[in-house]
């Protein structure tokens, strides 16, 4: 969970996100991509299966909006996905830029 600014938002909001840089990345930041409820051909579908923690039906993870965050707005961590998502969502940003 962190703190994330979206552009049609004013302000922050403490949202569920996935970590995709690791520890050699930048000390003092994050790349995280959010987890929401949208469907569109940008978002990987979370399943149960996919993540250590309790997700709603229907989340996504947007490959889309992947944001540079510091490790001060990180509210607190709540699970991790698994290597084969986290491969999923590495290949649909690679797939987005090339």
């Amino acid at each position: 969970m962190a703190n994330i600014y979206f552009s049609d938002e004013p302000q922050s909001k403490v949202r569920p996100c996935i970590v995709l840089s690791d520890e050699h990345y930048d000390s003092g930041f994050l790349l995280v991509a959010p987890i929401t409820g949208a469907r569109d051909p940008h978002c990987l579908l979370l399943s149960k299966s996919d993540a250590t923690c309790e997700l709603t039906n229907g989340s996504t993870a947007r490959a889309d909006v992947i944001m540079r965050i510091s490790t001060d707005e990180v509210a607190r961590p709540i699970g991790q996905v698994t290597a084969a998502f986290y491969d999923r969502m590495v290949g649909k940003i690679i797939g987005l830029i090339r």
